[in-house]
């Protein structure tokens, strides 16, 4: 007779209870955003309540928080075309660089830039932008976005690109292909799952982000974040608004995750093994 698993039972006990303990702020959120106001904070209505769309609608009606929720959308996307744009390239000659000194030094560079906490980028920005025009623009958010993503790109499609082969850019040679073309019709598709993982993680970052957006808008380009910080005050706070406002900032991530998981789990785990 087989001894009783006991070191899977609590291995997966342990997992469920870290699942579930993860997930309850999640709910605890949605179950909010559909409460009552009176049932709010009712012990005895935790979980068994009647349901309203009261909090969403007051929140859609009038068309403030749909105008920041473009904002977001707009910033987001842009971030992570900039940041592919120029990271992508970057990430690129650093992997086909046969120089060891100047792979040090490139990545070694884009780690510092990326480590260094954002709060000391907010008075240069904050002073730049209104120098030149770009304060409380989804523009300037890009560009504010795109400059402490573009580290993170490099050395995530740095490891994946390690991993395409050399081989398939001496063939794209010999055939004629210059070093642009084999990068955008050779190595860039060999690591779409690498720069699937790396899209996401970027849109979400860019999705997510606070301070920068604090300092840099006041109302024209405001993103969802910042937004919702506006339901809390010092006389109280909205706790529908803030609940079915967050709600709203987390769907969309939640969706995009959904429908390209097959890539993002791919590419989580190719770039943890060289090739």
């Amino acid at each position: 007779m087989k001894p009783f698993p006991m070191k899977a039972v609590l291995s997966t006990a342990a997992i469920l209870w870290l699942f579930v303990v993860a997930l309850m702020p999640i709910v605890w959120v949605i179950l909010l955003s559909v409460k009552p106001g009176s049932l709010a904070f009712d012990k005895d209505a935790v979980f068994f309540f009647p349901p309203t769309f009261d909090n969403y609608q007051r929140l859609l009606a009038d068309g403030s928080f749909l105008h920041y929720f473009a904002n977001s959308v707009v910033v987001a996307v842009g971030t992570v075309v900039l940041s592919l744009v120029i990271g992508a390239p970057a990430a690129y000659v650093i992997s086909r660089s046969r120089v060891r000194r100047f792979v040090m030094w490139a990545l070694a560079y884009s780690l510092f830039i990326r480590i260094i906490p954002p709060v000391i980028f907010v008075m240069p920005y904050f002073l730049f932008f209104r120098l030149v025009g770009l304060s409380d623009t989804t523009l300037g958010l890009i560009i504010a976005y795109s400059n402490l993503n573009i580290p993170l790109v490099m050395w995530s499609l740095w490891t994946y690109f390690n991993e395409v082969p050399r081989e398939l850019d001496e063939a794209a040679s010999i055939d004629g292909a210059g070093p642009f073309r084999t990068f955008i019709s050779v190595v860039f598709p060999a690591a779409a799952p690498g720069v699937a993982a790396t899209a996401v993680i970027t849109f979400i970052m860019a999705w997510n982000e606070f301070l920068l957006a604090l300092v840099l808008t006041t109302r024209e380009a405001k993103t969802l974040p910042v937004a919702i910080m506006g339901f809390l005050s010092y006389e109280g706070a909205d706790w529908g608004l803030v609940s079915s406002g967050a709600t709203m900032i987390m769907a969309p991530v939640v969706f995009f995750t959904f429908f390209i998981q097959k890539y993002l789990v791919t590419g989580l785990g190719g770039g943890a093994v060289r090739g």
